[in-house]
């Protein structure tokens, strides 16, 4: 990997929008079977799924924290991963009032998918327990297996560890399940199941030592 400069991206920020961080999320997890189920059509899953995914990363600007990786100045012609992380410190993040009506809007057809997903999570989810909530960790396609995830996630780790706050979050496959267990995560409850979908694992990391971490 070469240098990697994380930035964590604010509402005002004029180089990157919600939009353009969306896309690139959608574009690394439209290989997923979970997106597969999401949107069964190849040719509309990434438009779809970079539209819905504006919704969290709009609410993450402004509640949350938005972080890039990239090989230079973040713009979106240069970023090779992005994180969005919500504080629920005091009970889980509500979803912003209009969320159904433009789920509802970008879905269509599939909106009943969406909420199925989204009903799973809140179900699945570490209520009472203050925590930072991972709500995606992407890596686009040409820049995975070169440290560029790990990089982004250990940049937070290391602000939670000295604060000693925990983190939660959902694997979307037995693959990144193992990562994440390399990366101080235990699967927590019971796995998640999506109606006649796949299976995904909800998982917690306590906070570390940060004198330990750090060696």
């Amino acid at each position: 990997m070469t240098h990697l400069e994380i930035r964590r991206l604010t509402a005002e920020d004029a180089n990157v929008d919600a939009v353009q961080v969306a896309t690139i999320i959608g574009t690394a997890f439209a290989p997923l079977e979970v997106t597969k189920w999401l949107v069964p059509n190849p040719t509309d899953r990434v438009r779809m799924l970079a539209a819905q995914f504006t919704l969290f990363v709009e609410d993450a600007l402004q509640h949350g924290e938005v972080l890039v990786g990239s090989d230079g100045p973040a713009t979106s012609a240069g970023i090779q991963a992005a994180a969005v992380w919500f504080r629920e410190l005091n009970g889980p993040h509500s979803l912003p009032d209009d969320y159904d009506e433009r789920l509802k809007q970008i879905c269509g057809e599939h909106v009943d998918r969406f909420r199925a997903l989204d009903k799973a999570f809140a179900q699945h989810h570490q209520a009472g327990y203050p925590h930072h909530c991972l709500t995606y960790l992407a890596t686009l396609p040409d820049h995975q297996g070169q440290g560029v995830g790990t990089a982004l996630l250990r940049h937070t780790h290391r602000e939670l560890d000295r604060t000693q706050v925990p983190a939660y979050l959902v694997a979307s496959n037995a693959r990144t399940r193992d990562w994440y267990a390399q990366h101080g995560y235990v699967s927590v409850r019971s796995n998640l199941r999506l109606p006649e979908g796949p299976e995904m694992w909800p998982m917690w990391r306590d906070p570390q030592d940060p004198d330990k971490a750090a060696l």
